[in-house]
């Protein structure tokens, strides 16, 4: 999935606008490829690494979730702890 589609996709809060996608892109694949078992439309994602737009959003969050957890919240401590001590320095001083 491009970048810039999900950029614009992580504004849609409602799971209906973005499962509406989905069946969008599935109806095209139909029409496409003159298919009407789902099956057969996954085994198609599968064969040309294709995701569910819903699906990509959810793993896109959760790989952001593990990168502020594991990076952002480390970061942002040990700038509190900086701002502290440097707080209580300019208290002694003054």
């Amino acid at each position: 999935m491009f970048p810039l589609l999900l950029y614009g996709l992580e504004s849609c809060t409602l799971k209906s606008q973005i499962t509406s996608l989905d069946l969008a892109i599935n109806g095209a694949l139909n029409k496409i490829f003159n298919v009407k078992s789902k099956v057969i439309i996954d085994n198609f994602g599968t064969l040309f690494n294709y995701e569910l737009v819903y699906d990509c959003l959810v793993r896109r969050k959760m790989k952001y979730e593990i990168l502020a957890k594991n990076i952002l919240v480390p970061i942002m401590s040990s700038v509190d702890c900086l701002l502290i001590s440097m707080s209580f320095s300019c208290d002694t001083v003054v």
